[in-house]
């Protein structure tokens, strides 16, 4: 029973190392694009986006369809690591009993540690970061309808993301 007991701590301490591991990589950001006012600024609006193309064109859509253009897109490469996860250590614990031929009463217990070996299924991968400045001309009429607002990204091949413009900072 000691022998269980002790089996079971060690298997604890080993799930709490495990949990509290990290394997030192960048990892990308998984939110694609993401929409907020420049620090500092009450009237510009910042568009962030990360795709393997750059974005060609960043906009604001008003809600009667007006087009405010980004003034500034700066673009830039991102490597970082990407896959299937943090890479995992696997425990497991095995109790048995039984004698040998069937004769005698015998309990064994066991522990074992799995570690990834080979290919993780991570890979490092390239993208890029455009991040778009979109001044607004009128923040009175922003704030009063900033809900139907959105951001529009072109991208090479005319593919087009959409996304809801942020809410206006504290006035």
């Amino acid at each position: 029973m000691i022998a269980l007991q002790n089996s079971f701590l060690v298997l604890l301490a080993a799930i709490c190392l495990a949990g509290c591991a990290d394997d030192g990589t960048k990892r990308m950001k998984t939110q694609p694009v993401v929409t907020s006012f420049a620090e500092g600024s009450v009237d510009t609006v910042t568009v962030d986006v990360l795709d393997p193309e750059a974005a060609e064109q960043i906009e604001l859509v008003a809600p009667d369809g007006n087009i405010l253009t980004a003034f500034r897109i700066d673009r830039d490469k991102v490597t970082g690591t990407s896959g299937g996860g943090q890479p995992s250590m696997g425990v497991g614990v095995g109790v048995g009993n039984g004698g040998w031929n069937g004769g005698g009463v015998g309990v064994g217990t066991g522990i074992g540690f799995g570690f990834p070996l080979g290919d993780t299924g991570y890979s490092h991968e390239t993208r890029t970061r455009s991040i778009g400045q979109v001044k607004l001309p009128d923040m009175a009429a922003y704030r009063a309808d900033w809900t139907k607002w959105q951001a529009r990204i072109t991208f090479p091949g005319k593919r087009v993301v959409t996304i809801a413009a942020p809410p206006p900072p504290p006035a």
